[in-house]
């Protein structure tokens, strides 16, 4: 049997920008520094700044990977 991977959702902050999303568990420490997917592309030096709930990956999340409603929303001016 296989170890379900568990995963935190953090709080985290790069430069001005600051975002909130599950990361693996054994990455979620906070003063970290970590990598993020968004959209394929990776980018680097988001500081993990506060490390909340842990379990397994919301179903939540995975339907909006497998619909794309993780995708940025168009913002109407």
């Amino acid at each position: 049997m296989s170890k379900k991977q568990l995963y935190a959702q953090c709080g985290m902050r790069r430069k001005n920008v600051f975002r909130t999303s599950w990361i693996p568990q054994k990455f979620a420490k906070a003063g970290g520094v970590v990598k993020l997917k968004d959209n394929g592309k990776w980018s680097d030096g988001w500081i993990v700044e506060s490390v909340g709930s842990v379990g397994k990956l919301p179903e939540r999340i995975n339907h909006r990977k497998a619909t794309g409603d993780l995708l940025p929303k168009i913002k109407n001016d």
